[in-house]
């Protein structure tokens, strides 16, 4: 294996011009590019990702939690991947929560469960669905 000394790519968290891409990114590109890979290992390749991360509620809800998935997204990115009508019931209910109350759901339990999270965190706080977006002016 040869290693990077300095990153060839940086990323400044919360400035990205692809986030309305995200879902298809982060559930569907990265996993097929990691899964690709036949020199790594099963095990190996969990641990980055997973193989279909958009068949996991718990995965879709964090992303409704950051505006990352929507009725729109839905219809244009997920309802092609599935067939199953359980899967397809989920994504719609998931879909039509309140983004603002996932938020607020999904950050208080980060925040018992894993206090030092600080990325995540951010994260939640910087979403178009956190609640301070509700009392800035316009």
């Amino acid at each position: 294996f040869k290693f990077i000394a300095e990153p060839v790519i940086v990323i400044r968290n919360g400035n990205a011009s692809w986030t309305d891409r995200g879902f298809a990114i982060w559930m569907k590109q990265w996993p097929a590019l990691i899964w690709s890979f036949p020199n790594i290992s099963d095990g190996a390749k969990r641990r980055i990702t997973r193989k279909e991360p958009w068949r996991s509620a718990s995965v879709m809800f964090l992303s409704r939690a950051m505006n990352g998935f929507s009725l729109d997204i839905y219809r244009r990115s997920y309802r092609p991947l599935i067939s199953s009508p359980t899967d397809r019931i989920k994504g719609v209910v998931i879909a039509l929560l309140p983004a603002t109350l996932v938020n607020l759901a999904a950050s208080t339990v980060l925040k018992l469960v894993r206090p030092h999270d600080t990325l995540m965190q951010v994260n939640f706080r910087n979403s178009p669905s956190h609640i301070s977006h509700w009392f800035r002016k316009k």
